[in-house]
């Protein structure tokens, strides 16, 4: 009892002589990282729009806790390939909405117009929870796939089998790294670079193998079988592909968020300086920019 009343003391502590709170915006690009996009050449063709806020709570100079809402959208298609996956002709987009824990280190102490203490570089790891909802083109309109069961899923295969449809609900782990800097007392800017390791391989909606037009057509409807094997011969029929590999990659998805932010500090200053310190940095900062 003893020791957790100290360590619960301890934790007061830190907390009750933090003074700085940070609130954000963000702005970049997102990318995802799948089965129509398994190359570097298809990964950078399809980059979107990231927008997002930021709430911190700078624990010391080195420690801060952070939560983050983003949204970004993530796209794919087999149209930027001249092999085999060009004629699998699958493509899709998914607007993302995401919401995440993070706890961030700075390799140096990061104290607003100090010298040698004005930017660090940091790196950050957390938790998130984000939704998505893949959808294809499809003559000329934007087709929602999770509900069609495009894999089968749903269909009772066989007595070992019942693929059941995929959550748009799942949970990632954040991590990444960056660089801030101090530009005013209460301004500071952030270069940052993040990865997302998910637990579904359906952000794109394509994993496992293609079911028999047929078995899709009867249990999952018409534009289930249309639109899960887009194959055609130049005759225009759809190719058989029954049991054959759908997913060209390995693994789960993911995605990436790199973005540029600023922050603006409310509430005290985390060990102001002094103020012949401010009039140097100052100096410093102008001859910088």
């Amino acid at each position: 009892m003893k020791v957790l009343f100290l360590l619960l003391s301890m934790v007061g502590c830190v907390f009750s002589n933090a003074q700085t709170h940070n609130i954000g915006i963000q702005i970049g690009i997102s990318n995802y990282l799948g089965d129509l996009t398994p190359s570097q050449k298809a990964f950078l063709y399809e980059s979107n729009l990231a927008v997002g806020v930021s709430y911190q709570y700078q624990i010391t100079p080195r420690f801060s806790a952070k939560t983050t809402l983003t949204y970004c959208n993530l796209s794919g298609s087999d149209h930027h390939f001249d092999n085999d996956q060009k004629q699998r002709n699958l493509n899709f987009r998914s607007e993302l909405y995401e919401i995440a824990l993070l706890g961030t280190f700075n390799f140096i102490k990061f104290k607003p117009l100090q010298e040698k203490m004005f930017w660090t570089p940091y790196i950050y790891a957390g938790i998130a929870g984000f939704y998505f909802n893949p959808k294809t083109q499809f003559n000329g309109d934007w087709v929602e796939l999770q509900p069609l069961g495009t894999e089968g899923q749903g269909i009772p295969i066989d007595k070992f089998t019942n693929h059941k449809k995929y959550s748009r609900y799942q949970v990632a782990i954040p991590f990444g790294f960056g660089a801030k800097f101090s530009m005013s007392k209460r301004i500071d800017i952030a270069l940052e670079v993040g990865t997302r390791k998910t637990f579904t391989d359906y952000i794109d909606d394509v994993s496992l193998k293609y079911v028999s037009h047929s078995l899709l057509e009867t249990h999952n409807g018409s534009l289930a079988a249309e639109l899960s094997n887009r194959t055609y011969t130049l005759e225009g029929e759809q190719v058989d592909l029954s049991n054959q590999k759908r997913g060209s990659l390995k693994g789960d998805d993911w995605y990436f968020i790199s973005s540029f932010t600023i922050n603006y500090t409310i509430g005290k200053i985390l060990e102001s300086e002094k103020p012949e310190k401010t009039k140097k940095r100052k100096y410093m900062l102008n001859k910088w920019l």
